[in-house]
């Protein structure tokens, strides 16, 4: 059955909401973990978790409600470690380095950690051009990266529709 996902930051927990029943269950994360952003694959059963205060994420069997701890080994502090799964591929913005983060959602191994312009905020993917978006707060630019090579096709200037300067 469906289900939703939600990151307890405070609570260093997630809720498992089914969306049928609307029935909850906790399941409590290593101590410190301080979950923030949730992206869930159908396709594999399993959810990403970030969990950027211990520099890493989280990968939660849906089906077992067990989890398996992966570490990013690249500094993500403060950052709200955004993130978003293309098919069994997984992608962690790590604003604090100005990086992306590659994991494998199967094996739960990190594949590679890429370059983007400071501050990535947000990420998507544009299935159909093989390419990560990535929302740069630090230069105000969305990054088209060719996931491919994973370099920076182009930068698009995300700042031209704000008002008041703002």
């Amino acid at each position: 059955s469906a289900v939703a996902v939600v990151a307890n930051m405070q609570a260093g927990s997630i809720s498992i909401i089914n969306l049928s029943t609307y029935a909850v269950s906790n399941i409590a994360l290593p101590a410190g973990s301080r979950p923030h952003e949730v992206a869930i694959s159908a396709q594999a059963n399993k959810a990403v978790i970030t969990t950027p205060m211990s520099n890493g994420l989280l990968i939660l069997n849906l089906g077992t409600s067990t989890f398996t701890q992966v570490s990013t080994s690249t500094f993500n502090g403060m950052g709200p470690g955004a993130v978003a799964i293309n098919g069994n591929t997984v992608y962690i913005a790590n604003q604090m380095t100005a990086s992306v983060t590659v994991a494998d959602l199967v094996s739960g191994t990190v594949l590679k950690t890429f370059p983007v312009d400071p501050g990535p905020m947000a990420l998507a993917v544009n299935t159909a051009k093989n390419q990560l978006l990535v929302l740069a707060e630090g230069t105000g630019t969305l990054d088209v990266v060719d996931l491919a090579s994973y370099g920076i096709l182009i930068r698009i200037n995300a700042g031209d529709t704000e008002r008041q300067g703002q």
